[in-house]
């Protein structure tokens, strides 16, 4: 499984991932290593500091020379939720120590393979039961 963080500010994006959580899906800015099936982690920065929703890359969308968007990946994302519990970046620095993009996290990142394992357990404590 692959994993992306995408970041984006608390200030200016935070309500429009909630209204996207509430309809499931959304199009999103990702890297460009994302595929089709891959997870999209959504950080939201100070102050909220933490991953907050993830989903599950639909389609991935080419460049559109037209967008505001230009010269940005972007992709659907589907079966959008939010966590049952945030997980700060205190949290990941806590777990895994050598992750050291969550020490200032203010690109969107695909997630090396040494780090999958303690993120999904991760995950598993802060999603619903």
């Amino acid at each position: 499984m692959n994993y992306h963080v995408v970041v984006s500010r608390a200030d200016e994006q935070q309500a429009y991932l909630l209204e996207d959580c509430a309809a499931g899906h959304t199009t999103w800015t990702v890297n460009g290593y994302a595929k089709t099936g891959d997870v999209v982690l959504f950080y939201m920065t100070l102050p909220v500091g933490a991953i907050i929703a993830r989903g599950r890359v639909a389609r991935f969308r080419y460049d559109d020379p037209e967008s505001s968007w230009h010269n940005r990946y972007m992709c659907d994302i589907t079966n959008l939720e939010l966590l049952a519990r945030p997980i700060s970046r205190q949290t990941i620095l806590a777990t895994i120590p050598g992750w050291r993009y969550w020490l200032t996290p203010i690109l969107n990142c695909h997630t090396r393979p040494e780090h999958v394992r303690a993120l999904e357990s991760l995950l598993k404590d802060h999603s619903a039961a």
